[in-house]
């Protein structure tokens, strides 16, 4: 909470279903994919596969979710199937961790709260997407691209006149160059409100 308050970075090791979980949002199969690929790969193939259903039903993952009362076993034909498909990954994702993750979304929009309660009220409006971008940022960042996107503006003609606005420019973009990957995100939510 305290790095979406201050525009700080926390790195691109979560998964996206917590940002998802987080903002209250349903989970799908690409959710679960980035967070166990072999639970992915056997649904999707479940899906796919015209009996697919029945074997993963006798699967050792199947035989646990419906345990866990969280698939059905009757959940052959092709409507059951995607309905079993949503509910294995609404098992993996959230209703395994139901405790974890709501301590956990819970914690962080008391922690905004804390902080401002302005914040936190907006931070309950963001998607997971959102979130993820807002903590995480874009794994891709480089002074080139910021300077691509830089535009001199109130500046002497249109093309930015003087040897003054120039000499603007150049100093800029040397900075720019010399700053680091978190500098460079410090200096577009400065700029624009947004690390990336």
């Amino acid at each position: 909470a305290k790095c979406l308050y201050q525009g700080n970075r926390i790195g691109a090791t979560f998964a996206p279903s917590l940002f998802k979980s987080i903002a209250g949002e349903e989970q799908s199969l690409a959710d679960l994919a980035a967070f166990d690929p072999q639970l992915a790969r056997s649904l999707r193939w479940m899906l796919a596969t015209p009996r697919g259903t029945q074997h993963f039903l006798a699967s050792d993952e199947g035989k646990r979710l419906q345990a866990a009362g969280l698939l059905e076993s009757s959940a052959a034909d092709d409507i059951a199937k995607e309905d079993a498909i949503a509910a294995a990954v609404r098992g993996a994702l959230v209703d395994a961790r139901s405790a974890s993750l709501d301590a956990i979304r819970d914690g962080f929009f008391a922690a905004l709260g804390e902080l401002s309660p302005a914040v936190e009220a907006a931070a309950r409006r963001l998607s997971g997407a959102d979130l993820q971008l807002l903590l995480t940022g874009s794994d891709v960042l480089s002074a080139e691209q910021i300077l691509a996107c830089t535009r001199f503006l109130g500046f002497e003609g249109e093309a930015g006149g003087g040897s003054g606005s120039r000499d603007l420019r150049v100093w800029f973009a040397n900075v720019v160059r010399r700053m680091g990957t978190d500098d460079l995100r410090r200096l577009l939510l400065w700029a624009l409100g947004a690390p990336s």
